[in-house]
This record gives C-alpha cells, sequence and structure tokens, in this order.
C-alpha cells in the first residue's frame, strides 16, 4: 500500500468526518466539563477508528477481487439512497 495515499485518505476522512459523528456527543460533554479536553479526547477516538477503518478497508480490498468490493460497495450506497 502506498504510504502517500494511505496518509491522504486518512486525513481526509479524518477531517471530514470528525465533526459529522461526534458533534452532538462532544456539545453535551463540553458543556458539562472542560472543552479542551473534550474535544482532545474526542479527536484521540475518531483517531483510533479512523486508523482502524483504513487498515480493515486496505486489507480487506487487498484480499477481496475488485470486482467483488465495488459490487458491495455499489449495493451499500444503493441502500443509503433508498433508505
Amino acid at each position: 500500500m502506498n504510504p502517500v495515499v494511505l496518509a491522504t485518505v486518512f486525513g481526509i476522512v479524518f477531517v471530514g468526518e470528525l465533526p459529522d459523528k461526534t458533534m452532538f456527543a462532544s456539545l453535551v460533554l463540553a458543556a458539562r466539563g472542560r472543552i479542551l479536553l473534550v474535544w482532545l479526547g474526542a479527536a484521540a477516538a475518531f483517531l483510533v477508528h479512523v486508523a482502524i477503518a483504513v487498515t480493515v478497508g486496505g486489507v480487506l480490498f487487498t484480499l477481496l477481487p475488485h470486482r467483488l468490493v465495488q459490487g458491495v460497495v455499489a449495493l451499500m450506497f444503493l441502500f443509503g439512497a433508498v433508505m
């Protein structure tokens, strides 16, 4: 796996998804605790989440046939569009 591609994808996903999934939980926690500590905790947890997701995705993409991965992804997008 190309480290430049890995770093680029990791960075884009990390920045793009952090406020999406943790915004409400962070907002509630920040209202009760120190804002910086809540943000650091949320960012660290999401860093671990993205690292696991990128690793598992990379392994699956290498082990499974490319056509199968494309089919599964297409079905997932179709399901999301229908929902």
